[in-house]
């Protein structure tokens, strides 16, 4: 077993954002060794001080990661599920309605999509929308990791798979034809794509608003 010396990962510039969601998943911080993959990953202790080592350097990554996405506080913990709470209401009363209006356009379902500042004659556009909400959530999960940690390994999994609709999710909220690279993009990087789905969510939001 080689020596960790100065081979592992130390900061968000570095780190990039597949190994980064692994050592979410999994906490195991040997994900961090430059010389680490999920086939070798067994093979290394958990302890000792070149483990100590690696949980230093992550406890720091992470913390970077939360102050650069910054972190809901304590306090408005309770605005922050009602907030996500309206917005997955809206995506499923938004999809019921576009689901009832494709199969039977009346004139009710289009008014109530109307209503909802939705374009009943274009679904392409229904589908975009409903895509930048789903994002919005997984923004504001993103940065209050402390109010949605899985408890238990079934929630773990469905974690696991959002993070894999994250990115595709990031990609059409992007637009452009963006790709992103798990195994290439870094997570101060994966930050700054947040940050302007983020912005590009809130001016469509307020342009649908008036």
């Amino acid at each position: 077993m080689s020596k960790l010396n100065n081979n592992y990962f130390k900061s968000c510039d570095e780190l990039n954002i597949h190994t980064f969601y692994e050592i979410l998943k999994t906490k195991n911080c040997n994900f961090l060794r430059l010389d680490a993959n999920t086939f070798n990953i067994d093979e290394f202790p958990i302890d000792g001080d070149d483990y100590d080592k690696l949980s230093k350097a992550w406890d720091n990554i992470h913390d970077e990661y939360n102050e650069m996405v910054g972190g809901g506080l304590p306090d408005n913990s309770y605005m922050i599920i009602c907030e996500i709470s309206e917005l997955n209401l809206e995506v499923q009363i938004i999809s019921t309605l576009a689901d009832e209006y494709q199969l039977m356009p009346l004139l009710i379902y289009k008014m109530h999509l109307i209503d909802w500042g939705y374009n009943p004659d274009n679904m392409d556009s229904i589908k975009s929308k409903l895509q930048a909400l789903q994002f919005r959530v997984s923004i504001i999960k993103s940065k209050n990791p402390d109010l949605f940690e899985p408890t238990d390994k079934d929630e773990a999994e469905i974690i696991e798979y959002n993070i894999h609709k994250d990115v595709v999710l990031l990609e059409d909220a992007l637009g452009e034809g963006k790709n992103i690279n798990v195994n290439k993009t870094v997570v101060s990087t994966w930050v700054q794509y947040i940050k302007l789905a983020d912005r590009k969510y809130k001016k469509l939001k307020k342009n649908n608003n008036g």
